[in-house]
């Protein structure tokens, strides 16, 4: 469906013949291969995140503290990097793999398929994981689960005996600090 390769194309001139026909010149600028598609741009990167510059590293292609130093690192001036002494080419500890998490929106949906008391057991176990504020934010969608989080609401809903219960909605991004 999409191609492999994009090319970016410079048109140089715009030249008619005399038979009306248009032809345009243009030069080939850059190839991009669908790998190569950035995943994220700089701002996206929060602010005072760790990243990595070892390139020697066997994880560094799926790392995502090694791909936002690609991104930023020739860039900005002040930058924020794991000491290179502590860090184990391809055994690392701060490894952050660069596929995007699953994240889930609200869960209003389950508060209809409980029943009362279930549901009062419920909110009163994730209140006290969220707080009351968090937990009512989560429920109606103002704010993301993101994926321990949701981890945490159906081990309660496993424990409730009802584990088939799915969120409102799912989106995928990158997870940074989870």
């Amino acid at each position: 469906m999409f191609p492999d390769i994009y090319l970016i194309l410079k048109p140089l001139c715009i030249k008619a013949s005399a038979w009306n026909k248009v032809y345009v010149y243009v030069k080939l600028i850059k190839t991009i291969k669908m790998e190569e598609k950035k995943m994220f741009k700089s701002d996206d990167i929060p602010y005072r995140y760790a990243m990595c510059n070892r390139d020697n590293c066997s994880l560094c292609k799926h790392c995502l503290r090694y791909r936002a130093y690609d991104e930023v690192g020739r860039s900005q001036k002040l930058i924020f990097i794991v000491n290179p002494l502590f860090i184990e080419p391809g055994n690392c500890e701060y490894f952050r793999t660069d596929e995007p998490a699953t994240y889930a929106r609200g869960f209003t949906r389950m508060q209809q398929e409980m029943l009362p008391r279930q549901y009062d057991e419920f909110s009163a176990r994730l209140r006290g994981r969220f707080g009351r504020t968090g937990y009512f934010e989560r429920r109606c969608g103002k704010r993301i689960c993101s994926p321990a989080e949701i981890e945490a609401v159906k081990s309660v809903l496993k424990d409730l005996g009802l584990p088939e219960l799915e969120f409102d909605s799912y989106l995928k991004k990158i997870n940074w600090c989870d």
